[in-house]
């Protein structure tokens, strides 16, 4: 890894570091404090959604429309797209932020590994890419690219080593008996996100409920039917949290501005 690959592993580390300390510290946080964390972490995933919004939008302007077009003034308004790119982004951010409240240290430690892995996709990446792309575009789609590649790296891992971690042994209590045990869980300083951490927890408890009972001897229908979907569902959680966090790493390297200006018509 080059100079570049521990510049970019050194910048990733501090949003490692900024996730690890709401989780530690969001049981004593008020609104406020909860406030700026999670715009701190919509401005991260703002940026990347906006720096691929930006370079798709530039590419299909100019090949495919007429300057001086109705759907090309529409198009080209950089404001429109800035402002549906920070609505996603708050709504991913508050499910980052929500969903690492539950991690606990193995996990922690494989999001710090994962720092590693997408610094060295990352280098990779741009090197294959040299000469390959025009270099306005390079680095933007070398960082979407590590982004994606990442997201699913890290979710196969997160799913490995929940395989062959200990969990909580939920197969003696039925489903309501985890929700109630499982709600009185997360400790949230914010009243407004308490309801949602009680909300993640209880998800995260009941897909594993599910995944003890799957195949074990279930036999009411209701029950079936409810560990068949939390173990769905606990696989498109698991995958939105690789997706938002790798998008947040990629979010402190994206300059969405330099293809802003560079897309000036």
């Amino acid at each position: 890894m080059n100079a570049a690959g521990y510049a970019r592993f050194g910048a990733t580390l501090l949003v490692w570091c900024a996730l690890l300390g709401w989780h530690v510290t969001a049981d004593r946080l008020d609104c406020t404090a909860a406030a700026l964390s999670l715009a701190l972490v919509t401005a991260l995933l703002t940026l990347s959604g906006t720096e691929t919004a930006f370079y798709r939008r530039r590419a299909f302007v100019r090949l495919y429309l007429r300057s001086g077009g109705l759907l090309f003034r529409l198009l080209s308004r950089k404001a429109l797209m800035l402002f549906w790119q920070a609505a996603k982004s708050l709504l991913l951010g508050l499910f980052l932020l929500i969903a690492t409240l539950t991690l606990d240290t193995a996990q922690w430690l494989l999001l710090l590994a994962d720092l590693l892995v997408l610094a060295l996709v990352l280098t990779a990446l741009s090197t294959m890419l040299e000469g390959e792309l025009q270099e306005d575009y390079r680095e933007p789609v070398v960082r979407h690219w590590a982004m994606r590649l990442n997201a699913v790296l890290l979710w196969l891992a997160a799913a490995l080593l929940l395989y062959i971690s200990p969990q909580e042994n939920y197969s003696d209590l039925r489903w309501e008996e985890v929700v109630a045990f499982s709600a009185a869980q997360p400790t949230v300083g914010c009243d407004a996100l308490a309801l949602l951490a009680r909300l993640g927890a209880v998800g995260e408890a009941l897909a594993l409920w599910s995944a003890q009972h799957l195949l074990g001897s279930l036999r009411e229908p209701t029950q079936v039917l409810m560990a068949w979907a939390a173990f769905l569902a606990a696989f498109g959680a698991s995958f939105l949290l690789a997706w938002a966090y790798s998008r947040a790493l990629v979010g402190v390297l994206a300059r969405p501005w330099a293809v802003w200006r560079s897309g000036e018509e």
